[in-house]
């Protein structure tokens, strides 16, 4: 939750609300926005119209549309998720099994799920009439790397 804070705050001034930190949570737990809405003694209406100005906020931020449907991976896609849980194992704030990791850059899952992004890129990069160098070149990955992708 640290780091949607984080986004959040640099992109309003603001930090998270009890109702947009409900609605991450709620959503990474797949609960339905009436579920939410209940705990958080508001209507289904308004966490819906709390949920889309969330989802497109940290669209921007992450250059990516997120969305209720694609939090989760959104989340683990950016390194900002490691595994199917959410939390900060350094401050013990874990929520069902999602962790949230201070420097994911250092982690093995995040290096090879990284490698792996970077592949599957290859092929769309290809279907828009990008050449192997220029491939290379855009996702910092070696020509043998790109060729082994064919």
């Amino acid at each position: 939750m640290n780091l949607a804070d984080k986004v959040v705050f640099e992109r309003t001034g603001k930090h998270l609300d009890d109702l947009q930190a409900g609605l991450i949570r709620g959503v990474l737990q797949h609960q339905k926005y009436s579920k939410i809405a209940k705990e958080h003694h508001c209507t289904e209406g308004h966490v819906r119209d709390v949920g889309y100005e969330l989802w497109q906020l940290l669209s921007d931020a992450l250059g990516e549309e997120v969305n209720k449907s694609n939090l989760a991976s959104t989340l683990i896609r950016q390194s900002i998720v490691t595994s199917p849980v959410v939390g900060n194992v350094e401050t013990g704030n874990v929520i069902g099994t999602v962790h949230l990791c201070n420097q994911p850059e250092d982690s093995p899952e995040f290096i090879r799920g990284k490698q792996q992004a970077k592949l599957e890129a290859v092929k769309r990069l290809r279907q828009l009439g990008l050449s192997d160098v220029q491939i290379a070149e855009v996702l910092e990955l070696s020509i043998e790397d790109i060729q082994q992708n064919s």
